[in-house]
């Protein structure tokens, strides 16, 4: 009630006025997306709108609170999750005239999302190359960007070797090959993995005399035999040649050789057996020592010219004789029934005595050791 006095100092009149005032009337907010608290995972986004109105047609300012931080104005805001955000979030919105407000309010879940570990870095980093007897060390870095405890086992064609950060392969000389060798990084859910195809070449290996007869150097005479023998191997398993040798001269293939001496033999000879196996090989030396066997020599034949002399004349007696042994020089050694012998060698003379009759002469000869018939 509003009145006016106007007034003369004894007298006066008014006026009243019925004056309304319509009081402020607070904003609304008509509408909001979403229309309950939502959950979203990391690595995705949340749009929150609004749509609002004011009673008394006033400008509105819209202003978007996380967890009570201002971080937008306006009629939307979306919230973008990375993978560190999983958690739960406070999002208001206020909607305000500059006098009078009205808010909504989110809570807004993001669960983890779990990641695969990292392979950092692995060790070799081509597929590798050995030679049987050799070792090849494989080795990673991983990490998992979750922080999560992470497990690294090791496989060889699948089967499950060791654990670890790293893992050793050893070849023997049965190994030559391929072989995968894998590598798993896991957390526990998710993994990450390499592999490797790894080459083992073969290492041809020496062949292998087992046992070898005789096992000393042997000594025979000649006229007789000798027979060696090997017993041979080859860790490889592969095909062996056995080849003896005669002074260095090749003189058969097999398992086994036979010396045969004869006369002329004696002196001393380099056996050799050699097993190989078209690329590598291996050898025994055997010295044989033949000895000499003499032979008797012999007398071919005896003649005599004339074999009718007189008293007191003389007759040539000429001998034929051999020694099948080279080089052993014959002694003549004669003896007579009656008369006498001079000169020396195959060749002597006989004198005949001074009484007439039948004589006989009679030779052998001796090569030193010896003597003939």
């Amino acid at each position: 009630n509003v009145k006016v006095v106007v007034s003369d100092g004894e007298f006066s009149v008014d006026h009243s006025w019925i004056l309304t005032v319509n009081p402020n009337s607070p904003p609304a907010i008509d509408s909001y997306s979403p229309l309950a608290d939502p959950t979203i995972t990391e690595e995705q986004t949340q749009i929150f709108t609004v749509a609002t109105s004011d009673p008394d047609g006033h400008t509105l300012t819209t202003m978007w609170y996380l967890n009570g931080t201002l971080v937008a104005t306006g009629a939307s805001y979306t919230f973008v999750a990375n993978y560190t955000s999983s958690g739960f979030y406070n999002v208001k919105v206020t909607v305000s005239d500059g006098e009078l407000f009205v808010n909504h309010t989110w809570i807004l879940t993001v669960t983890n999302v779990n990641r695969a570990p990292d392979i950092v870095s692995y060790s070799p980093t081509q597929n590798p190359t050995i030679t049987e007897e050799q070792s090849q060390l494989f080795s990673v870095v991983a990490s998992d960007p979750d922080k999560d405890s992470i497990t690294i086992r090791w496989y060889l064609n699948n089967s499950l070797i060791t654990t670890g950060g790293s893992y050793t392969f050893i070849a023997n000389y049965t190994s030559a090959g391929w072989y995968n060798v894998k590598v798993v990084v896991s957390d526990g859910e998710l993994s990450a993995e390499h592999s490797w195809i790894l080459t083992v070449t073969n290492v041809n290996r020496y062949p292998i005399i087992d046992s070898c007869s005789p096992s000393t150097n042997p000594m025979i005479t000649e006229e007789e035999t000798q027979v060696f023998t090997v017993s041979a191997s080859d860790p490889d398993y592969d095909q062996l040649t056995i080849s003896w040798y005669l002074n260095e001269s090749l003189v058969t293939t097999g398992d086994s050789y036979t010396f045969v001496a004869d006369y002329n033999s004696a002196g001393w000879y380099e056996v050799k057996v050699v097993v190989s196996d078209g690329e590598l090989s291996v050898n025994h030396i055997w010295i044989l020592s033949v000895a000499d066997v003499n032979r008797v020599p012999i007398v071919i034949s005896i003649t005599a010219n004339p074999t009718t002399v007189n008293t007191g004349g003389t007759a040539t007696i000429t001998v034929d004789a051999s020694d099948e042994d080279t080089g052993d020089v014959l002694t003549y050694v004669y003896s007579c029934t009656g008369g006498t012998i001079s000169g020396t060698g195959n060749t002597v003379t006989w004198t005949a005595p001074n009484t007439a009759g039948d004589y006989t002469i009679t030779v052998y000869v001796n090569d030193g050791m010896v003597n003939s018939n």
